[in-house]
């Protein structure tokens, strides 16, 4: 099996260089296969140094002109060859053997994962796990209409409305967020997180909702 790391990020390049390193230390090569791609957008200061580390380790490195993660993300997504995709942020720790543990779930050829971030009670999908077949079914990773914020628990209900959800909350994928004191507010939190980002991302929400997502 072949999966596909969508990692999407901006500013942090130090700490998106750790959390790729342990994605794929935590990966079991032995029986599959990993395409990495970190997107990052065309206005960040640091991306001399996403170069430096992602072009010598293999890792494909991807520059748009991005509004949001979510355009980040799909941007990604459009390029991607595995069989399964999942989106890794900065700030999200993988379990040993990851891919492994994913794979015992997956009885089904399209499906969406939910794993427990060690925060939410399930009910948005922070860290999507998806079957490419899922992906050309809807034709995105997230909406494109979001910019950060619903973006996730959107997706949720579109797997869900497609009866494709494969629940793995048993498997601990941490998400060291701030809300938690697990990192510092900085930048990025500010601008995925912001006032617009949140009434925005609402409004958009309950149209799509009211609308079934043009399913």
């Amino acid at each position: 099996m072949k999966w596909t790391i969508i990692h999407p990020s901006r500013g942090r390049c130090q700490k998106a260089f750790e959390a790729a390193e342990s994605c794929i230390n935590n990966f079991d090569s032995s029986v599959d296969t990993l395409e990495y791609i970190v997107s990052i957008d065309s206005d960040d200061a640091e991306q001399t140094c996403y170069a430096q580390w992602c072009v010598p380790s293999g890792i494909t490195l991807i520059i748009n002109n991005n509004r949001s993660l979510v355009d980040a993300c799909n941007n990604a997504a459009k390029i991607a060859s595995g069989d399964c995709f999942l989106v890794l942020s900065d700030d999200f720790l993988t379990p040993r053997h990851w891919n492994e543990l994913l794979k015992l779930k997956i009885d089904r050829d399209m499906y969406g994962i939910l794993v427990n971030d060690g925060i939410s009670d399930g009910d948005i999908m922070s860290l999507p796990i998806m079957s490419k077949s899922l992906y050309e079914r809807i034709g995105y990773i997230y909406h494109p209409e979001f910019f950060s914020l619903f973006a996730d628990n959107a997706l949720l209900d579109v797997v869900k409305k497609l009866d494709c959800l494969i629940d793995c909350r048993h498997l601990l994928f941490e998400h060291m967020h701030y809300i938690v004191g697990k990192a510092p507010k900085d930048a990025t939190y500010e601008r995925e997180n912001s006032h617009y980002a949140y009434t925005n991302g609402k409004m958009i929400y309950d149209k799509l909702k009211k609308r079934g997502y043009d399913l």
